[in-house]
């Protein structure tokens, strides 16, 4: 999919050649441009029609790649899985049900301008990157970029002539989405939230969610279309959300504007009074968080060193000590022995705390 308007498209807004090489890190945000990938597998195609009886009316002018190319590279690499080791979304482990095995399409990857299968997402990314110039610095986010990107220079490498490129790794950053990264282990969450990461500017890269739920009123409809009819849909549908969100630009940018004047005072008042509470750390603080953001093989300041014993490590504790009682002939006293008691309140301690987040999220 293109990518949206006001974003750092070389050649529209401004010029890079000796400027970026002159750039300041703090200047850096006018040569970066933020990548976001995903796929919706809810845009599924059965196996109806063919390229043959039904071809669409322009193949890759739009938004869909073109189609030919596509199909060649496809054979070469279906006999991938996508293996999700990390995340705990399911949005991967359901593309390789049985529930998928009557489809020809699983669904539709997608990469969009942030500031507004493996195999697949690779094919997309390259596409995308064509459009993109090589000496900008990026900031990729992908729901799964911890595991992606370990094979990402490997992959790219097997792409066809038409798509293929390589990547300069050192003005690449990736990272996950604000709302994904939850579902990630604490080391992912470290490494690659957007909250901690230098040159952010505390985008959520969440954009790309808008463009599914704009397909959403058509996506059903085309489960059950050939290939042509079906490119086509899409493109109208896609050009359409395009054009909405370009028209409504203006009124999107005066409420955020809005609401970051109300914010503003509030969120400097708070950080000036924690800086005065906390003056003895600060320097440290920054001088720590400074030397991460030169270099990332440093401490991670914001990792959490957790002392003392682990909740699972008390549990075996108590376990024993009362397996050894039981050995000596102490009797116990109640049916529900001490280590129990305190495991089944700490479990009703953790369900009291989630059930006010779910019951508001219901309504």
């Amino acid at each position: 999919m293109a990518g949206k308007m006001l974003c750092s498209r070389t050649g529209v807004f401004f010029w890079v050649g000796l400027r970026f090489i002159l750039t300041t890190a703090s200047r850096r945000v006018l040569y970066t441009i933020f990548i976001v990938l995903d796929a919706c597998f809810r845009l599924k195609r059965r196996l109806v029609s063919s390229e043959l009886e039904d071809p669409n009316l322009g193949s890759g002018w739009a938004y869909m790649v073109e189609t030919e190319p596509y199909q060649e590279y496809l054979p070469g690499v279906t006999s991938q899985k996508e293996m999700n080791t990390c995340s705990g979304l399911a949005a991967l482990d359901y593309a390789n049900t049985k529930f998928s095995r009557s489809y020809s399409t699983m669904g539709v990857s997608m990469g969009v301008c942030a500031c507004h299968g493996f195999s697949n997402m690779d094919y997309v990314f390259a596409s995308l990157l064509k459009h993109i110039h090589p000496l900008l610095f990026k900031f990729l986010t992908y729901d799964i970029a911890c595991i992606w990107k370990v094979f990402l220079i490997e992959c790219l490498k097997l792409l066809p002539p038409n798509v293929h490129l390589i990547l300069a790794l050192a003005l690449v950053r990736f990272a996950i989405p604000k709302m994904h990264i939850n579902a990630h282990k604490l080391l992912c969450q470290l490494l690659y939230s957007l909250n901690l990461i230098f040159g952010s500017a505390q985008v959520d890269t969440e954009a790309i969610e808008h463009a599914w739920a704009g397909i959403g009123s058509v996506a059903t409809s085309t489960h059950d279309m050939g290939p042509g009819a079906r490119h086509d849909v899409l493109d109208c549908q896609f050009s359409y959300w395009n054009w909405q969100k370009l028209i409504g630009i203006m009124e999107l940018l005066r409420r955020q504007m809005d609401r970051v004047k109300e914010e503003f005072k509030e969120q400097i008042e708070a950080f000036e009074e924690f800086s005065v509470q906390q003056a003895d750390h600060v320097p440290r603080w920054k001088q720590l968080v400074l030397e991460y953001e030169q270099d990332n093989m440093k401490e991670n300041p914001y990792q959490v060193v957790v002392k003392g014993l682990t909740e699972a490590e008390v549990r075996l504790q108590f376990t024993k000590e009362e397996a050894e009682e039981a050995a000596r002939g102490v009797p116990s006293v109640h049916d529900v022995s001490p280590s129990s008691f305190i495991s089944v309140g700490l479990d009703l301690e953790q369900e009291q705390s989630i059930f006010p987040k779910c019951l508001f999220a219901a309504y």
